[in-house]
Protein backbone atom coordinates (compact mmCIF):
# COMPACT_ATOMS: atom_id res chain seq x y z
CA UNK A 1 0.00 0.00 0.00
CA UNK A 2 3.18 2.08 -0.61
CA UNK A 3 3.39 3.28 2.93
CA UNK A 4 6.92 3.50 4.85
CA UNK A 5 7.62 3.91 8.32
CA UNK A 6 10.69 4.70 10.02
CA UNK A 7 12.14 5.03 13.68
CA UNK A 8 14.54 7.71 15.06
CA UNK A 9 17.59 6.93 18.12
CA UNK A 10 15.49 9.72 19.71
CA UNK A 11 12.45 7.75 19.55
CA UNK A 12 10.34 9.55 17.00
CA UNK A 13 8.20 7.87 14.37
CA UNK A 14 7.42 8.51 11.36
CA UNK A 15 4.84 6.98 8.66
CA UNK A 16 4.46 8.18 4.84
CA UNK A 17 2.93 7.62 2.00
CA UNK A 18 4.29 7.11 -1.39
CA UNK A 19 2.82 9.58 -3.96
CA UNK A 20 2.45 7.58 -7.28
CA UNK A 21 0.44 10.67 -9.06
CA UNK A 22 4.16 12.30 -9.58
CA UNK A 23 6.22 9.20 -10.31
CA UNK A 24 7.04 9.43 -6.22
CA UNK A 25 9.47 12.22 -5.68
CA UNK A 26 7.32 13.11 -3.23
CA UNK A 27 5.58 11.75 -0.10
CA UNK A 28 2.73 12.97 2.22
CA UNK A 29 3.66 12.57 5.70
CA UNK A 30 0.83 10.56 7.37
CA UNK A 31 2.24 10.54 11.20
CA UNK A 32 4.51 11.99 13.13
CA UNK A 33 5.36 11.54 17.14
CA UNK A 34 7.46 11.39 19.77
CA UNK A 35 6.82 7.45 20.74
CA UNK A 36 9.82 6.55 22.98
CA UNK A 37 12.22 8.15 25.18
CA UNK A 38 14.86 5.89 23.28
CA UNK A 39 15.96 4.41 20.36
CA UNK A 40 13.35 2.79 18.10
CA UNK A 41 14.47 -0.81 17.73
CA UNK A 42 11.80 -2.00 15.37
CA UNK A 43 8.88 -0.43 13.10
CA UNK A 44 6.11 -2.41 11.79
CA UNK A 45 3.17 -1.60 9.28
CA UNK A 46 -0.09 -4.01 8.88
CA UNK A 47 -1.12 -3.18 5.59
CA UNK A 48 -4.41 -4.94 6.39
CA UNK A 49 -5.89 -2.53 9.04
CA UNK A 50 -3.02 0.88 9.03
CA UNK A 51 -2.15 0.24 12.53
CA UNK A 52 1.38 0.78 13.37
CA UNK A 53 3.92 -1.05 16.07
CA UNK A 54 7.10 -0.11 17.24
CA UNK A 55 9.23 -1.21 20.06
CA UNK A 56 12.59 0.68 21.92
CA UNK A 57 15.14 0.35 23.83
CA UNK A 58 13.33 2.06 26.61
CA UNK A 59 11.08 -1.75 27.04
CA UNK A 60 8.39 -0.34 25.78
CA UNK A 61 6.14 -1.65 22.78
CA UNK A 62 3.44 0.19 21.44
CA UNK A 63 0.52 -0.06 18.74
CA UNK A 64 -1.11 2.91 17.25
CA UNK A 65 -4.20 3.14 15.17
CA UNK A 66 -3.47 5.30 11.89
CA UNK A 67 -6.78 4.69 10.94
CA UNK A 68 -8.39 6.80 13.93
CA UNK A 69 -7.56 10.85 13.25
CA UNK A 70 -6.45 11.37 17.06
CA UNK A 71 -3.81 8.36 16.58
CA UNK A 72 -4.60 6.77 19.55
CA UNK A 73 -1.17 5.28 21.42
CA UNK A 74 -1.70 1.73 22.95
CA UNK A 75 1.05 0.34 25.27
CA UNK A 76 0.90 -3.07 24.65
CA UNK A 77 3.85 -4.20 26.81
CA UNK A 78 6.49 -3.42 29.37
CA UNK A 79 9.47 -5.55 29.11
CA UNK A 80 12.13 -6.52 31.44
CA UNK A 81 14.59 -5.00 29.49
CA UNK A 82 15.03 -2.68 25.79
CA UNK A 83 13.49 -4.15 23.17
CA UNK A 84 15.82 -5.40 20.54
CA UNK A 85 14.16 -6.88 17.39
CA UNK A 86 10.65 -6.61 15.62
CA UNK A 87 9.27 -9.41 13.14
CA UNK A 88 6.07 -8.02 11.79
CA UNK A 89 4.83 -11.05 9.65
CA UNK A 90 1.61 -9.41 8.63
CA UNK A 91 0.18 -12.85 6.18
CA UNK A 92 -0.16 -14.40 9.44
CA UNK A 93 -1.04 -12.01 11.48
CA UNK A 94 1.27 -12.15 13.87
CA UNK A 95 4.49 -10.24 15.64
CA UNK A 96 7.66 -11.68 17.00
CA UNK A 97 10.25 -9.34 19.68
CA UNK A 98 13.59 -9.86 20.74
CA UNK A 99 15.12 -8.33 23.75
CA UNK A 100 18.33 -7.85 25.80
CA UNK A 101 17.47 -10.51 28.75
CA UNK A 102 17.56 -12.88 25.97
CA UNK A 103 13.93 -13.24 25.21
CA UNK A 104 11.43 -13.79 22.30
CA UNK A 105 7.70 -13.33 22.99
CA UNK A 106 4.94 -13.03 20.40
CA UNK A 107 1.94 -11.45 19.57
CA UNK A 108 -1.63 -11.77 17.73
CA UNK A 109 -2.43 -8.96 15.60
CA UNK A 110 -5.53 -10.66 14.60
CA UNK A 111 -7.21 -8.00 17.54
CA UNK A 112 -6.14 -4.59 18.32
CA UNK A 113 -4.56 -4.11 20.73
CA UNK A 114 -2.36 -7.47 20.07
CA UNK A 115 -2.66 -10.54 22.70
CA UNK A 116 0.54 -11.98 24.17
CA UNK A 117 1.09 -15.43 22.77
CA UNK A 118 4.00 -16.55 23.51
CA UNK A 119 6.72 -15.42 25.95
CA UNK A 120 9.88 -18.24 25.59
CA UNK A 121 12.96 -17.76 27.73
CA UNK A 122 15.35 -19.11 25.82
CA UNK A 123 18.92 -20.40 26.71
CA UNK A 124 20.44 -17.17 25.84
CA UNK A 125 21.16 -14.62 28.84
CA UNK A 126 22.11 -11.79 27.34
CA UNK A 127 21.15 -9.63 24.16
CA UNK A 128 19.73 -10.63 21.20
CA UNK A 129 20.43 -8.39 18.04
CA UNK A 130 20.64 -11.27 15.48
CA UNK A 131 16.94 -12.24 14.74
CA UNK A 132 15.84 -14.34 11.56
CA UNK A 133 12.98 -16.43 10.32
CA UNK A 134 14.10 -18.51 7.49
CA UNK A 135 10.46 -19.73 6.19
CA UNK A 136 11.49 -22.52 3.80
CA UNK A 137 12.61 -24.37 7.25
CA UNK A 138 10.30 -22.84 9.27
CA UNK A 139 13.34 -22.44 11.73
CA UNK A 140 14.17 -19.12 13.67
CA UNK A 141 17.69 -18.53 14.86
CA UNK A 142 18.88 -15.67 17.07
CA UNK A 143 22.69 -14.68 17.86
CA UNK A 144 23.50 -12.87 21.45
CA UNK A 145 25.83 -10.73 22.97
CA UNK A 146 27.98 -13.43 24.40
CA UNK A 147 28.28 -15.64 20.56
CA UNK A 148 25.46 -18.10 21.17
CA UNK A 149 23.23 -18.81 18.32
CA UNK A 150 19.90 -20.49 19.11
CA UNK A 151 17.54 -22.25 17.08
CA UNK A 152 13.83 -22.69 17.56
CA UNK A 153 10.65 -24.25 15.25
CA UNK A 154 8.30 -22.18 14.52
CA UNK A 155 5.05 -23.88 14.31
CA UNK A 156 2.16 -23.29 12.01
CA UNK A 157 0.19 -20.17 12.36
CA UNK A 158 -1.85 -20.23 15.88
CA UNK A 159 0.09 -23.08 17.20
CA UNK A 160 2.92 -20.62 18.07
CA UNK A 161 2.47 -21.64 21.87
CA UNK A 162 4.57 -25.00 20.83
CA UNK A 163 7.43 -23.04 19.96
CA UNK A 164 10.51 -24.14 21.28
CA UNK A 165 14.45 -23.99 21.85
CA UNK A 166 16.05 -27.07 19.79
CA UNK A 167 19.24 -26.19 19.61
CA UNK A 168 22.35 -23.76 20.64
CA UNK A 169 25.96 -23.94 19.79
CA UNK A 170 28.58 -20.70 19.51
CA UNK A 171 32.18 -20.54 19.92
CA UNK A 172 33.95 -17.11 22.32
CA UNK A 173 32.49 -13.87 22.61
CA UNK A 174 31.66 -13.12 19.42
CA UNK A 175 28.77 -10.59 20.18
CA UNK A 176 26.43 -11.51 16.77
CA UNK A 177 24.63 -8.54 15.64
CA UNK A 178 23.24 -10.41 12.32
CA UNK A 179 22.24 -13.68 10.84
CA UNK A 180 21.17 -15.31 8.14
CA UNK A 181 20.16 -18.81 7.10
CA UNK A 182 21.20 -21.05 3.96
CA UNK A 183 18.60 -23.70 3.72
CA UNK A 184 20.36 -25.62 0.83
CA UNK A 185 23.25 -26.32 2.75
CA UNK A 186 21.68 -25.89 5.86
CA UNK A 187 24.22 -23.23 7.42
CA UNK A 188 24.17 -19.92 9.07
CA UNK A 189 26.00 -16.61 8.42
CA UNK A 190 26.31 -14.43 10.98
CA UNK A 191 28.03 -11.08 11.31
CA UNK A 192 29.61 -9.92 14.17
CA UNK A 193 30.71 -6.84 16.58
CA UNK A 194 34.21 -6.98 15.34
CA UNK A 195 33.75 -7.04 11.67
CA UNK A 196 33.88 -10.83 11.15
CA UNK A 197 31.57 -12.78 9.25
CA UNK A 198 31.33 -16.61 10.04
CA UNK A 199 29.56 -19.57 8.20
CA UNK A 200 28.49 -22.41 10.31
CA UNK A 201 27.19 -25.85 9.97
CA UNK A 202 23.73 -26.07 11.26
CA UNK A 203 24.14 -30.09 11.66
CA UNK A 204 27.06 -29.79 13.38
CA UNK A 205 26.82 -26.24 15.37
CA UNK A 206 30.31 -25.34 14.35
CA UNK A 207 31.86 -23.34 12.69
CA UNK A 208 33.50 -23.78 8.72
CA UNK A 209 34.55 -20.56 7.54
CA UNK A 210 35.88 -17.12 9.01
CA UNK A 211 36.82 -14.12 7.24
CA UNK A 212 37.52 -10.12 8.82
CA UNK A 213 34.60 -8.37 6.46
CA UNK A 214 35.30 -5.07 8.02
CA UNK A 215 38.05 -4.72 10.15
CA UNK A 216 37.39 -2.42 13.73
CA UNK A 217 33.20 -2.16 12.13
CA UNK A 218 30.33 -3.54 13.02
CA UNK A 219 28.07 -5.82 11.04
CA UNK A 220 25.15 -4.94 10.54
CA UNK A 221 23.37 -6.44 7.76
CA UNK A 222 23.80 -9.62 5.61
CA UNK A 223 22.20 -9.98 2.44
CA UNK A 224 21.87 -13.94 1.29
Amino acid sequence: KEYYSIGLDDGKVFVYKGDSSNHYLSMDKVYEGIVHGDRVMGVGLDPFDLRLYTCSTDRTFYAIDLTNAKFPRVLVKISDSGYTNMELESSKRRIFLTNQSGEITIFSIKTFPPNLVKRLKTSSHSTIRAFHINYPTNYIFIGDSNGRICTFDLPKEDKERLMSEISHFGVGQQKIRVCVCDPINFQLITGDQNGKGTIWDLKKGKPIYLWVAHPKSVITQIWY
